[in-house]
């Protein structure tokens, strides 16, 4: 399946996300984690979670709030609930369509079944927009009436949809899987303003990326996580392949990988590249981003953008 998607410019401007918390402790112990989290008393994935990972005498306490800056993200292109059915809007809704079909309406267990609710998104090389696509997907998937997404940047390297919500001083992913005594509930970030959204940041930026994503601990989580929530789609903004090792250990995890290919950018023999680091069996789709569209025959114009039959695969 490959769709057009249309350009963006990205603002050096970073986002506001306000938490809870205005000061948070540099100390990354669970018991200070649990000091600047919300109390928010939904039964929900977090809450469920945090029984198993967290706190067990006091769920509905281990896991902290955020709200996205959606009015930024909107100025700069991106997916956000309030922005109406605009043609962005509608692209995400082609996109999200096939994968949701896949990650439901075959074996409801997902131990059986590869992971299907588990998609990585990944690129050829950096700038292609992965996480431009990562991000518009999970605001995409949480306005379904019922469907819920985790979003996990696992781009330990560069952060970069970490940095995009604002949100490199809290812990992530990268520190719990660095300490085997660190609990996941507390480092799961709830939206208020998205309620469906929920974000586990990177956490610190590593070097040795490779080796903790292909962990035993990383494997563990992501299995968990598919199996045990096999109803929510959880996301996951991996590295470029031909930049980092770590994006194709992620692939194998997942059981659906996005490939973003840059109209005008991504070589054919980048793709070809790529794609000779991802196993022959696994679930491919390419996305094209960075389109300019044309207005001949054949294409449906909707709005500013158009689509073309042929695009749609």
């Amino acid at each position: 399946m490959s769709i057009f998607l249309r350009e963006m410019e990205w603002d050096n401007t970073p986002p506001k996300v306000e938490v809870e918390s205005e000061k948070q402790s540099q100390e990354f112990s669970d018991s200070n984690i649990s000091k600047a989290n919300g109390h928010q008393g939904q039964p929900s994935f977090e809450e469920d979670i945090s029984r198993r990972h967290g706190h067990p005498e006091d769920p509905k306490a281990s896991f902290s709030k955020c709200n996205i800056d959606l009015d930024y993200l909107q100025k700069i292109g991106m997916v956000t609930p309030n922005l109406g059915n605009n043609q962005i809007i509608e692209e995400y809704r082609y996109i999200k369509r096939p994968l949701l079909a896949t990650a439901f309406n075959g074996d409801k267990d997902a131990k059986s079944s590869g992971n299907k609710n588990v998609i990585a998104v990944t690129s050829t090389l950096p700038g292609e927009g992965k996480t431009f696509t990562s991000l518009n997907l999970a605001m995409s998937v949480a306005m379904e009436k019922d469907k819920t997404v985790l979003l996990i940047d696992a781009d330990l390297e560069q952060t970069g949809l970490t940095q995009l919500l604002d949100l490199s001083r809290r812990i992530g992913l990268s520190h719990y899987l660095t300490d085997p005594n660190l609990e996941l509930g507390p480092l799961l970030l709830k939206s208020e303003n998205v309620p469906k959204l929920t974000i586990l940041p990177s956490g610190a930026a590593r070097r040795d990326a490779a080796e903790i994503l292909g962990s035993k601990r990383m494997d563990r989580l992501i299995e968990e996580l598919s199996w045990r929530y096999s109803d929510r789609i959880i996301i996951v903004d991996a590295p470029p392949l031909l930049a980092s090792s770590s994006a194709s250990i992620l692939a194998q995890l997942a059981g659906q990988t996005i490939m973003v290919v840059a109209s005008g950018q991504t070589s054919t023999e980048s793709l070809d590249e790529a794609l000779t680091k991802l196993d022959a069996d696994q679930d491919v789709r390419l996305i094209l981003n960075k389109a300019q569209y044309s207005w001949k025959s054949g294409h449906y114009a909707y709005g500013d953008y158009g689509y073309s039959k042929s695009d749609v695969k």
